[in-house]
């Protein structure tokens, strides 16, 4: 997306948002540091509205974020950035560590670049645009206010879960970073729900160039929200894709981690998601097979 097209945007969501309405905003203390957190009245969603960040939700990531930018340079890349839930995460770790957000929800978009203006973060940059394996505009499948479930995927979940959707724009991811002329990349964090095996797709020359670390989800075969389960052809069609993915990861010589709750890594062949709501084992880890042996040495060695 052209640069003056991203400022129109903002503009325009600015006016409907009525910045200069800012209600308050409440201080979180991250890293040593206190961060502003903006609160808007004119977002529809809730979520924007009143955002309640909790930096102690997934804290078993912690341990394995920590370990990997202590252990390899380069830049952040979040993909799904949501509202920065993962961004603050970045900050309390390393807050000079390159980041570049993903996020082609334009209001979490833009709540993103308020949120990064307000406290003066030098070192972020935020893209309104999905990460994808083509180019082009996409339909973003969204339910009522929660942002967080919102899918680029039609099918991954049952029809009546959406509520509305919306037109947004993705690129292929290759492209994209090629322009942003990345010295390295440590981490790849995929939060996509469901859009996982576009992403990788679309970025098998940065990976094959970069060799990241690969951080990315498996929901369960189950609807957590609304306690309900799949049917077997949506089940299906998440194995049909879930296989896919491990092709590429195999493809790309990476070896496959489960984060478990309490922050261990277990190696795992094939990717098994369960039938049930427990969402403390969907987080993955792909390690490049060049660099298993020395970050494991190094993940010991910080631990003991």
């Amino acid at each position: 997306m052209k640069l003056q097209i991203k400022e129109r945007i903002f503009t325009q969501l600015a006016q409907r948002a009525k910045v200069d309405s800012l209600l308050t905003h409440s201080s979180m203390k991250i890293g040593g540091r206190n961060y502003l957190i903006p609160q808007f009245l004119g977002f529809r969603c809730r979520e924007l509205r009143q955002p309640n960040f909790n930096l102690q939700r997934e804290q078993y990531l912690d341990r394995c974020l920590k370990a990997i930018l202590n252990f390899k340079s380069g830049a952040f890349l979040d993909v799904g950035a949501n509202m920065g839930q993962t961004l603050l995460k970045i900050l309390s770790i390393d807050a000079s560590r390159q980041y570049f957000g993903f996020e082609p929800n334009i209001e979490c978009c833009f709540y993103l670049e308020q949120l990064i203006a307000l406290n003066q973060i030098q070192n972020c940059i935020v893209l309104p645009v999905g990460l994808s394996n083509r180019t082009g505009v996409e339909r973003l499948f969204t339910r009522q206010d929660k942002s967080v479930t919102a899918s680029l995927v039609k099918d991954f979940r049952p029809d009546s879960f959406y509520s509305s959707s919306k037109y947004v724009d993705v690129a292929v991811g290759d492209s994209v970073l090629e322009k942003l002329d990345l010295a390295g990349i440590a981490v790849l964090k995929l939060d996509v729900e469901g859009g996982e095996l576009e992403c990788i797709e679309g970025l098998e020359q940065s990976i094959c160039k970069y060799r990241p670390f690969i951080i990315f989800e498996v929901l369960q075969h189950y609807l957590a929200v609304g306690n309900t389960n799949l049917d077997e052809s949506v089940i299906q069609f998440r194995e049909r894709r879930l296989r896919k993915l491990e092709e590429h990861l195999d493809k790309h010589a990476y070896s496959k981690f489960q984060i478990e709750p309490d922050g261990k890594l277990v190696n795992v062949t094939k990717i098994q998601p369960g039938t049930n709501p427990d969402l403390s084992r969907i987080n993955y880890l792909a390690v490049p097979h060049e660099e298993e042996k020395g970050f494991f040495r190094f993940l010991d060695k910080s631990l003991s």
